[in-house]
C-alpha cells in the first residue's frame, strides 16, 4: 500500500498522457506508453534507473496504456472516427445496432452513452480490485529464470507478429529489427525515438499529404495553421529545453 500511495502521482500523469494520446485519431496505446515512459523518465528523480525495473518506469506507460481507451472514445462517440483498431471494431457494433456515432448520439441516445460511461467506470473498479488483490500471484512470474523466459516472450513476438496479417516476412521483420534494438541499447542509443519514428512516420506521412492535397500544395498554409503551429512551436520549445538540460548536466 505504501508503494502504491507513492505511485499515484505516476498514474495520475501516465493517465492524462493517455487520455490525450487517445483522443487524438491514429496514435493509439503504443504511442502513449512510449510518450508516458519518456516524460516520467525525464522528470522523475529516479530517471537513471529506469530500464532496471523501477517501479515509475512500469506504472506510468502502463496507466497511460489503460488511459487510451477512454480517450479514445472523445473521437468515436463524437465524430465518429476510430482512434485504434479496437475502437473500430466497437463503432462497426453500434453501426450494426442501428446506432450511429456522431453529434446526434448524445442528444438522442443520453441513456445509451450514460451507459457507456458507467460501465468504463465499473470495469476501472475491477481492474484496480484485480491489480491490487492479484498482484502477489503476477509478481511470481519474476521467480522464472530470464533464460527460460526470453525464448518463450521472443516466441510469442515472431508468433504475433506472424498472425497479425499472416506474412512471415513480419516474423523475419521481428528478428532483424530486434537485432538492431538490441545493439542501439548495447551503444546506449535511445530507442523511443525510433520507435516513434517508425509508429508515427507512416500516420505523419498520409496526413500531411491530405493536407497537402486539401491545400492545393501550399506548405506554408498547412504549417501557420493555429493547431499546427501550436505542436511544432510546443516540439521546438521541447527540443531546446531538452538541449538545455543535456548541457547543464
Amino acid at each position: 500500500w505504501a508503494n502504491l500511495k507513492r505511485l499515484v502521482p505516476t498514474m495520475l500523469r501516465g493517465s492524462v498522457i493517455g487520455t490525450t494520446v487517445g483522443a487524438i485519431p491514429g496514435p493509439g496505446p503504443t504511442i502513449a506508453a512510449v510518450i508516458a515512459y519518456n516524460e516520467e523518465k525525464r522528470w522523475s528523480k529516479r530517471g537513471d534507473d529506469f530500464g532496471t525495473g523501477v517501479d515509475e518506469g512500469i506504472s506510468a506507460p502502463e496507466a497511460a496504456n489503460n488511459a487510451v481507451v477512454a480517450g479514445a472514445l472523445v473521437p468515436a462517440l463524437s465524430l465518429g472516427i476510430p482512434g485504434s483498431g479496437a475502437i473500430a471494431v466497437l463503432i462497426g457494433v453500434l453501426i450494426s445496432k442501428n446506432i450511429i456515432p456522431g453529434p446526434a448520439l448524445f442528444s438522442e441516445g443520453g441513456p445509451l452513452v450514460l451507459a457507456i460511461f458507467v460501465g468504463l467506470i465499473v470495469c476501472n473498479l475491477f481492474l484496480l480490485l484485480f491489480g491490487v488483490f492479484g498482484i502477489k500471484y503476477f509478481a511470481a512470474i519474476l521467480k522464472i529464470p530470464g533464460r527460460l523466459l526470453g525464448p518463450f516472450v521472443m516466441l510469442l513476438l515472431i508468433v504475433g507478429a506472424y498472425s497479425y496479417h499472416n506474412n512471415i516476412a513480419h516474423s523475419f521483420m521481428v528478428l532483424v529489427l530486434g537485432a538492431i534494438a538490441y545493439w542501439l541499447d548495447r551503444f546506449k542509443f535511445s530507442t523511443i525515438p525510433v520507435i516513434l519514428g517508425f509508429v508515427m512516420g507512416p500516420i505523419i506521412e498520409v496526413n500531411l499529404n491530405r493536407a497537402l492535397l486539401i491545400s492545393r500544395g501550399n506548405i506554408i498554409h498547412v504549417i501557420t495553421r493555429p493547431i499546427t503551429l501550436t505542436i511544432i512551436v510546443i516540439a521546438v520549445i521541447t527540443i531546446l529545453f531538452s538541449y538545455y538540460r543535456t548541457k547543464k548536466s
